[in-house]
């Protein structure tokens, strides 16, 4: 008679758990980087002046939006 053995799959993605955490911690990190040069580029923007802004070819309601794609890399998708 023969018996089956039951064994748990071993899942690709198993790593170390330093190894996790650490991971977690470096895309917490740049998120946070992301986050601080985003608000860089509102303070910044926000100080020139209208005619500034059109100068550069955008309106003071822009200013989110390009500071995200200076900050992010992508236009926000709708």
């Amino acid at each position: 008679m023969k018996t089956a053995t039951l064994q748990r799959p071993i899942l690709a993605s198993a790593a170390p758990i330093g190894t996790s955490a650490r991971a977690l911690l470096d895309r917490a990190w740049a998120a946070y980087r992301r986050r601080r040069y985003y608000a860089q580029l509102v303070r910044e923007l926000h100080s020139y002046g209208d005619r500034d802004l059109a100068d550069m070819g955008f309106a003071r309601h822009d200013i989110p939006r390009i500071a995200r794609e200076g900050a992010y890399g992508e236009p926000r998708r709708a």
